[in-house]
């Protein structure tokens, strides 16, 4: 069954929470469709063959979510459809946006560049997308403090000598 699955799965997308790209509703249904066609009608086994096509933030966020909410086994479908739906597709997206901005950590210490996009993406989920200084703020609680000090204090020093003196 997983071999058929993934041979039906194999040009769809993997779903990393850009709903422009790939709405919610887009990756739900070429599971569904995928699940029909490969007769998988367990939940359990649904959400297993699908986490496959969840980009690693999202499914680390999934892993997450389970283990705070104590969902056993990783879950059914219906769990990870109504996850995905609230993460990434209706209102609460925002603020869930906004709640890894505040919560996250820096991870990789030396990929600012992919700490940047991932900031980037989360940043232009959440409410506060328009407003640069609160952004900045939020960029800086989440960095840590040791590439903070070597990028602010560099900039900071070039804004109190704007003659570069």
């Amino acid at each position: 069954v997983q071999s058929l699955f993934f041979g039906a799965t194999r040009h769809a997308k993997q779903f990393d929470g850009d709903v422009d790209k790939l709405p919610v509703d887009a990756w739900v249904t070429s599971m569904t469709v995928a699940f029909e066609m490969c007769g998988v009608a367990d939940p359990a086994r649904q959400a297993q063959l699908a986490l496959a096509h969840l980009a690693p933030t999202v499914l680390q966020g999934w892993v997450e979510y389970c283990r705070s909410n104590n969902i056993e086994g990783g879950g059914t479908m219906p769990q990870l459809v109504a996850y995905v739906t609230a993460t990434f597709g209706s209102h609460c997206s925002s603020y869930h946006a906004l709640v890894m901005l505040v919560t996250s950590a820096f991870k990789v210490s030396d990929d600012l560049v992919g700490f940047n996009k991932e900031f980037g993406h989360l940043l232009q989920q959440a409410v506060v997308a328009e407003d640069s200084e609160v952004a900045l703020n939020l960029y800086r609680a989440v960095m840590p403090s040791d590439i903070q000090r070597e990028l602010f204090d560099e900039t900071m020093a070039h804004a109190e000598d704007p003659g570069g003196d």
